[in-house]
């Protein structure tokens, strides 16, 4: 009967250390199940904020492409401009070398005038002195105009 005991207990203890070690995998497995939750939720987690940002980059690059394009056609825009002003500006150019020229041409034709309005003033200044000089003289300022007339047509 002691033998039988004995054999009981033996096989009640290896079955009691099965069990724990049965128990000990199911627990491990239970926290390696949980660990593999906790990551998969991570990576959910991980995954909607990763969309999340996808989202907002795609919005950012739609804008961007819609500033570009519109940068693109002002640039467009003022190309042409500047080349409607360029014309302008040559026509203009034109407009103010022909004007220039004409310019010049009455200047010069100034420039005669000038200087013969110059030497006649210059003449007549002379010419006055002269008078001046001779109506200053003692016998000239004493005598008659009709006689200083026919003086200076005689001589």
């Amino acid at each position: 009967h002691n033998l039988a005991l004995i054999e009981t207990r033996r096989q009640a203890a290896a079955a009691r250390a099965l069990a724990e070690e049965s128990a000990r995998r199911d627990l491990d497995q239970q926290v390696t199940s949980i660990q593999a939750e906790v990551l998969v939720e991570g990576s959910e987690r991980k995954v909607r904020e990763l969309e999340t940002l996808v989202a907002s980059l795609k919005a950012s690059l739609g804008d961007a492409e819609l500033r570009m394009a519109k940068s693109e056609r002002q640039a467009g825009q003022m190309r042409a401009e500047l080349g409607k002003l360029t014309a302008e500006l040559a026509e203009e150019q034109w407009q103010h070398a022909g004007a220039r020229a004409r310019l010049e041409g009455v200047g010069l034709r100034a420039d005669a005038a000038s200087r013969r309005a110059l030497s006649t003033t210059q003449s007549w200044k002379s010419e006055r002195a002269r008078a001046e000089a001779v109506l200053s003289r003692p016998e000239v300022a004493d005598a008659e105009p009709r006689a200083l007339f026919r003086s200076a047509t005689s001589a």
